[in-house]
């Protein structure tokens, strides 16, 4: 990995980032810097940006457990260098950042959620609750290409809804 960076590192970095995930994803996508964010992943091949990654850390709750969860997003690869382990690589890096932090598991929100099966991320067919900064409302609902991995074999998700406790990023 070239690098993992924090939020201050990612802030210097912010408007070339946007403008890559905008590119990659032909729209854009703001970057959502907040004290959440626990790291950013960036791999660049001859000094250009070719893949990008967040990782973000907060407490949720499932019944009376309440536990640290990792977030991932906006996981994105340049077209011209996808099929080259780039996601694979990204997310790994990602996640030992996430388990070095504490998280028991980790949660991601995919556009195409396979890509993330060799990562070890299985569906996500449980509700959570979550804000939706698009309507400013709590939404609860299962997450269509919502993704899980639990880092514990002592840990597991029940039946019951997801306390989110934030947005999804």
């Amino acid at each position: 990995m070239d690098q993992i960076l924090d939020a201050e590192g990612l802030s210097e970095i912010a408007p070339s980032v946007e403008a890559f995930l905008q590119q990659t994803f032909g729209e854009p996508l703001a970057l959502d810097i907040n004290p959440e964010l626990l790291c950013a992943a960036v791999l660049r091949e001859q000094a250009q940006l070719v893949g990008f990654g967040l990782a973000y850390l907060r407490e949720v709750q499932q019944g009376d457990s309440v536990f640290s969860a990792g977030i991932i997003g906006s996981i994105a690869v340049a077209p011209a260098q996808r099929k080259r382990g780039y996601s694979k690589k990204l997310m790994d890096a990602l996640e030992q950042q996430l388990c070095a932090a504490g998280a028991d598991s980790a949660f991601l929100f995919a556009y195409q959620p396979a890509i993330y099966h060799s990562s070890g991320f299985e569906a996500l067919e449980i509700p959570i609750r979550f804000f939706d900064k698009q309507s400013g409302a709590l939404q609860q609902f299962v997450y269509r290409g919502g993704m899980v991995k639990l880092y514990s074999s002592c840990f597991s998700l029940s039946t019951e809804t997801i306390e989110f406790n934030g947005c999804v990023y």
